[in-house]
């Protein structure tokens, strides 16, 4: 494609021209030619010039024209400038790029691409299809993406990168998102990588200060792509995929608990994926680097937290509380107790409904024979002296808590401060509101008057659960969860 396609040409008046058709000419001012044997047919002349193939023809005005010009250099005569484009290959013009670009496809010479840069009419991004503006690329591009099925591509990286850091001042967020999806690849293969040698002498060299590391199995743990900036607090990271449980090795070194906490995580979390629980949180993979040790899990929707006080569905509490109970089923079979259990802690996925109970630091062996250490959130474990730490009961009471919970008002049982707390508000609640007897029961014989001598198992609490009928709401919302 040559770089003479690109014409301009003057248009000018109609009645301001004069052609004369024969073998000869005449002008109306003057008698210089004496032939009349052809009609003759005149017009006003303006100087003409016209390149079609780098050919002109020049067109001049006779003697008494230029004399007539001189009296009429007053009046200005305005010729109106008209863009041309002009194919070398069919000698056709166009007023318009994109009649043009069309009409070029044909002789295959131009390409199906369009750089917006270049097709700006009135300030606006003109698409050559359609001929449809839009003040911004991205409008167009989504244009054409829909409407056209075609696709805006840029050639070489160079000038992506270009347009990008144009972009930064302007529109720092988007630049971000950019950023982000342009380390997918690097993320995606550091995913599969397994800890490098360098890693795993780290790793061995903080066995010595932390002896817990040594139960991590180094050939089978990941090589870790996170990158902490407080490298001294426990943490929770999120992306789009998975949620990783961060443990600093400084957060280990601060407290001997700190040790323990991880401990039992990692214990439960191994023997969990071993036996394949169904409603405990799978470990995916183990990630080591040289300041820490993460586990990496898969992603819910929402806590149990964020259903009831936002997207509760009294229809679905009951399966929900059903698969929370065989969580805690499969916990004690594994042999350990939670000790922490509260809603925060019980995952939710949906369509179909999947709860997966998480956060494992504060479980205890059943074995373990000492009494009376308080573990867990206010609200949801009793303070009692003669319960031994690895006791059931513990996880009994919170369970049978969580039930009365979701059948409250929004935010009735939330942040209790103690165990008498607990008793008042959930007492308050079973006298002034017509709850089913089963619930009753339960909430008098566990938590408002418990007998010390007879223990309730997590059985009993299943066989009440199957006889309740969960109220609905007036704050429940009007979309729920299939």
């Amino acid at each position: 494609m040559s770089a003479n396609i690109l014409r301009k040409t003057t248009a000018l008046p109609s009645n301001q021209m004069r052609l004369t058709f024969g073998s000869n000419k005449k002008c109306d001012s003057c008698e210089m030619n004496s032939l009349k044997e052809q009609p003759e047919l005149s017009l006003e002349v303006s100087v003409i010039q016209i390149e079609i193939n780098n050919r002109k023809l020049m067109v001049n005005k006779c003697v008494g024209d230029r004399e007539e010009e001189k009296v009429r250099n007053e009046v200005s005569m305005q010729a109106e400038e008209v863009e041309v484009y002009f194919c070398e290959k069919c000698e056709r013009d166009f007023t318009h790029k994109s009649s043009w670009y069309r009409h070029m496809k044909v002789h295959k010479e131009a390409k199906p691409t369009v750089y917006l840069k270049h097709d700006k009419v009135d300030g606006k991004y003109d698409c050559f299809e359609c001929h449809k503006q839009y003040s911004h690329t991205r409008d167009l591009k989504k244009h054409l993406l829909k409407a056209h099925k075609k696709e805006i591509e840029i050639e070489d990286q160079d000038t992506q990168l270009k347009l990008l850091n144009k972009r930064k001042a302007r529109e720092p967020l988007q630049v971000a998102d950019v950023q982000q999806a342009s380390e997918t690849e690097y993320v995606r293969i550091a995913r599969n990588l397994l800890a490098s040698e360098v890693t795993k002498i780290m790793i061995k060299i903080q066995y010595k200060k932390i002896p817990v590391l040594a139960q991590i199995d180094l050939d089978t743990s990941l090589q870790s792509y996170l990158i902490l900036e407080d490298s001294y607090d426990k943490k929770v990271i999120q992306d789009h995929q998975y949620a990783y449980k961060v443990y600093p090795f400084n957060y280990l070194l601060s407290d001997d608990k700190y040790q323990m906490e991880f401990t039992n995580e990692y214990q439960v979390l191994t023997q969990s994926k071993f036996k394949e629980c169904k409603y405990l949180i799978k470990l995916d993979a183990v990630l080591l680097a040289k300041d820490h040790v993460a586990f990496r899990l898969p992603l819910y929707e929402m806590t149990l937290r964020d259903f009831i006080t936002e997207q509760r569905n009294h229809k679905q509490l009951a399966l929900i509380a059903t698969q929370t109970i065989q969580g805690i089923k499969e916990l004690h079979k594994l042999g350990f107790v939670h000790r922490d259990l509260k809603p925060e802690n019980i995952m939710l996925n949906f369509s179909p409904v999947r709860v997966a109970i998480i956060d494992f630091n504060r479980a205890l062996r059943v074995e373990v024979s000492r009494l009376g250490t308080v573990m867990g959130t206010h609200g949801y474990y009793p303070e009692r002296e003669d319960w031994r730490d690895g006791d059931f009961q513990w996880d009994v009471w919170a369970m049978a808590a969580i039930i009365i919970e979701c059948d409250m008002p929004r935010n009735e049982y939330y942040s209790t401060r103690c165990e008498k707390d607990a008793k008042q508000r959930i007492k308050q609640f079973i006298d002034k509101t017509r709850v089913s007897q089963s619930m009753k029961q339960m909430a008098e014989q566990i938590i408002i008057k418990p007998n010390s001598r007879s223990d309730i198992s997590i059985e009993q609490i299943e066989l009440w659960l199957s006889k309740i009928n969960f109220r609905p709401l007036p704050h429940d919302p009007k979309v729920h969860f299939e």
